[in-house]
């Protein structure tokens, strides 16, 4: 059986190449359209198996907790710079949208926050204060007349922080960066009372502003020195979504590039899970396409090294590229995601694949010194290593195929992508490499 279909085959390749080239040409072409759908994700729970409870669990809280995974973005530079750049960044980033899926163009940012939000601190925020504050800030306007106001104050800093019998007022980081706001709010009020006392004309909304500062501190996100302000933007889609993070993240990228030519002196980066994502995926779509041509390279200079010839070789790494998109298109239709163990496949299939291509390369050169015609020398070629490369080709998918029946979801894809991944690179060389050599 197996004979009678390499010989029909040999006979198929001298009679019709053409007609075989011609359809194997217009399958890789459906094949590369197919594979444009084919998806890379980095999350690890794709690894784990579809149904495991912590996977669900896991994915089901990222679905509902949207915003969990706010994209940071620092600036870094003088304080009025970074302010106003933030400011001004942060309309153009809430209207980022996108299209996807032909749908229709959706929003992206769900909120931006570049301040804390002023009107809730001043509607709510004695709800958020314990008793014991409450108390100190009741003593310590109990009388706003400037000098017993400034008496309450000092009274208030003394007991709290330097007489104090609570051990932890200072314990914690929180705890630290409120008496570091409040310090800073009470030196810009008493730096504008004495602006007051130096000149008149000091404009009266510079007295408001440093009562709100010492009142409702700084309420933009500063460090310690007021040189790195923090904006966080919320997305509207899962951190599990990397299309829509990558088109999230190249958006932000050029609005802050835009803006950013308007202040020279600021710097300025985003961190968070979906840059991470988005980052990871470029870097791997870089390796693996860098990876992929370095073997392809190296493998057909061995090739012409080896053989000291040109064109079979060339044949050969094209038939061999011909298998690899076509494994691309079945995996984008069976699994439809490239995860972390499956994203390099391609560059397995070039070391396993091209074998298939120096047997029959070799005994097609073979038979043709012998001074036998086209279609006995494809018989012969065909018939003398087709048998191994067919075993030899089987029984390395198998192998991978074997994997199928793992519970992890990642070894599953792994050794369904890989398998038959061997098996079509053999179909392709069977089939296609003859009737390019003839």
């Amino acid at each position: 059986m197996r004979e009678k279909i390499l010989r029909s085959l040999a006979q198929l390749a001298t009679r019709y190449p053409w007609w075989i080239i011609s359809i194997a040409g217009a399958v890789t072409v459906v094949s590369i359209l197919i594979s444009q759908n084919l998806e890379l994700s980095m999350r690890w729970s794709d690894l784990m198996p579809e149904n495991d409870p912590r996977a669900v669990e896991f994915n089901r809280v990222l679905e509902k907790y949207k915003s969990a995974s706010s994209i940071m973005i620092l600036f870094r530079g003088e304080e009025d710079e970074i302010k106003a750049f933030a400011e001004e960044a942060a309309g153009p980033i809430a209207s980022i949208t996108g299209r996807f899926g032909g749908e229709e163009s959706e929003n992206l940012i769900r909120r931006v926050t570049v301040k804390e939000d002023e009107e809730f601190i001043r509607n709510h925020g004695l709800m958020l204060m314990n008793t014991r504050d409450l108390e100190n800030s009741r003593d310590v306007f109990s009388d706003v007349s400037l000098l017993p106001l400034l008496t309450h104050i000092n009274d208030n800093l003394e007991r709290t922080y330097i007489y104090s019998e609570d051990e932890e007022r200072l314990s914690n980081r929180e705890k630290s960066d409120n008496a570091v706001y409040y310090l800073e709010g009470l030196k810009s009020w008493l730096e504008t009372m004495e602006k007051y006392v130096d000149n008149d004309n000091t404009p009266p909304i510079e007295a408001i502003s440093a009562a709100d500062k010492l009142l409702l501190g700084d309420l933009y996100l500063l460090s310690y020195d007021h040189r790195t302000l923090l904006m966080l933007a919320s997305p509207t889609f899962p951190v599990t979504d990397s299309e829509r993070s990558v088109a999230v993240c190249d958006s932000l990228e050029a609005v802050l590039g835009d803006i950013g030519q308007r202040y020279p002196d600021v710097t300025y980066g985003m961190t968070g899970m979906i840059v991470m994502q988005r980052d990871e995926l470029a870097a791997v779509k870089s390796d693996m396409n860098y990876l992929t041509l370095v073997a392809l390279v190296l493998i057909l200079a061995l090739f012409i090294f080896s053989f000291r010839m040109w064109v079979a070789p060339l044949f050969a790494i094209l038939v061999l590229l011909v298998g690899v998109i076509w494994t691309m298109a079945f995996a984008t239709i069976t699994v439809g995601t490239l995860n972390i163990m499956t994203a390099m496949f391609a560059v397995i299939l070039i070391g396993l694949g091209i074998d298939f291509s120096v047997h029959l390369i070799s005994g097609f050169a073979e038979n043709r010194g012998k001074g036998l015609s086209i279609l006995e020398t494809a018989e012969a070629t065909l018939l003398k290593s087709g048998p191994g490369i067919t075993t030899g080709g089987m029984t390395t998918g198998i192998a991978f195929l074997t994997l199928t029946i793992s519970d992890s979801r990642g070894m599953f894809e792994f050794g369904l992508i890989a398998g038959a991944g061997v098996i079509i690179c053999m179909i392709a060389a069977l089939t296609l490499l003859p009737p390019l050599l003839i």
